[in-house]
């Protein structure tokens, strides 16, 4: 039988684990350095972001003696690939819709269906407080 023959392994100095985890401190300080405030940028919104994320377009649909058209369609085309915003107006004739503020000052369409009345289409800029608030359709022949 042959003796195994164990060889002892040295153990490492001490004054290299040392410019070893001086190394990774180093390192990972760097790091930190570095996309620090980026990453607590995305991980802690400002009040003004949170609050800002989007506005509510309010529009009623009438006719054009004040009388509100209730399940009228509300779109809103942006374009650029996006899906289109809609809403059905309700018994008084108002629709809601959310509008991401990252569509703020984009070119868009407004289009206002119902049954019995023409269809009302109006090119628009997404901008609040600059939208139609009243809309009033007329009936069709």
């Amino acid at each position: 039988m042959a003796k195994k023959t164990m060889q002892q392994k040295k153990p490492i100095p001490q004054k290299v684990w040392l410019a070893i985890v001086l190394a990774i401190i180093t390192l990972v300080g760097t790091i930190v350095t570095a996309l620090g405030p980026k990453l607590l940028e995305q991980l802690q919104p400002t009040s003004s972001n949170a609050q800002s994320e989007n506005f509510d377009y309010q529009v009623h649909i009438e006719t054009s003696a004040g009388i509100p058209i209730p399940s009228a369609t509300v779109t809103i085309e942006i374009g650029g690939g996006r899906a289109p915003l809609d809403t059905i107006s309700d018994s008084k004739g108002l629709a809601r819709i959310l509008i991401d503020t990252s569509y703020i000052g984009k070119p868009g369409r407004l289009i206002i269906r119902a049954i019995g009345y023409k269809p009302f289409i109006q090119n628009i800029d997404l901008t609040e407080g600059d939208l139609p608030k009243i809309i009033q359709l007329e009936p069709t022949p």
